[in-house]
């Protein structure tokens, strides 16, 4: 299932009404994503969660919403990245505006000293509405 990460000890969760079928509405111009994180398996838990830490600053920061966070596990690649054979897989789910893929994806191409060459692959896509 998916989780919101933890925050200061604060989550950034809405809390859906008693009896409510359907997502709480969303500010004008935000629309669902989600984003699979391959991180590399060399790292212990602690570093991984650094590395993940400065992903969630950036949804922080562009105002994301309905974030929740689905930590896979370890699995083996279909094919080596980056010389690796295999690689953490996190899921990243939340509503965000429109810019927020551009910025994921210039982040991603220039993630900072401390995650440079972290990640393996960074994939956002759009979530259609109503698909679940």
């Amino acid at each position: 299932t998916l989780e919101p990460p933890v925050v200061d000890n604060q989550v950034d969760t809405q809390e859906m009404p008693d009896g409510a079928d359907k997502a709480p509405e969303l500010p004008n111009g935000y629309r669902y994503y989600e984003t699979m994180l391959l991180v590399q398996p060399k790292l212990n838990e602690m570093e991984k969660d650094i590395q993940l830490s400065y992903f969630e600053k950036l949804l922080g920061r562009h105002k994301a919403v309905n974030v929740m966070k689905l930590d896979r596990g370890k699995h083996t690649l279909a094919y080596p990245m980056k010389k690796f054979f295999e690689a953490y897989f996190v899921l990243y789910s939340f509503a965000g505006p429109t810019a927020l893929p551009g910025a994921i994806q210039k982040w991603q191409q220039n993630p900072g000293i401390e995650s440079e060459g972290q990640f393996l692959r960074v994939n956002v896509m759009k979530q259609e509405p109503g698909v679940s």
